[in-house]
């Protein structure tokens, strides 16, 4: 966990990372699946925002079958959506969060990347149908 030089508001001392749910092999010592986000009594309220940054390893590879090792995995996109080739339908996904507040209330949501925008390594600025460029007629 690391306190984001964005955040509103607050300091890096208002809140404390807690891990819990060690993942099992292939995992190491230290791979979680839980994280538990506490902050200072009366440090997160209306109008402040936390901005972090987090560790993220794909928990099975497919590079190691068959059953996979535990890889750095730190790209954003594999918390969002992903495209099916080569159909190009977009399947969701996210990583869901949730909390409680002081007063007992709870909330939650999902993190969400935009799928298709910027430039990736693996497909440029994105990818080329080619079953439909190859059906379509030429100019």
């Amino acid at each position: 966990f690391v306190f984001g030089s964005g955040s509103v508001g607050l300091t890096a001392g208002d809140v404390t990372a807690t891990y819990s749910n060690q993942a099992p092999a292939p995992a190491v010592a230290g791979q979680f699946f839980g994280m538990t986000l506490n902050f200072t009594p009366g440090s997160f309220t209306g109008g402040k925002a936390l901005r972090f940054g987090i560790d993220r390893d794909e928990f099975r590879s497919a590079f190691s079958p068959p059953t996979g090792t535990s890889v750095n995995g730190s790209s954003a996109d594999l918390a969002g959506a992903a495209v099916l080739l080569p159909s190009g339908i977009t399947t969701s996904g996210g990583i869901a969060f949730s909390g409680t507040l002081a007063d007992g209330s709870t909330f939650s949501g999902v993190m969400r990347n935009r799928i298709g925008r910027g430039w990736s390594p693996l497909s440029g600025y994105g990818f080329i149908n080619a079953e439909t460029a190859v059906s379509l007629p030429l100019p």
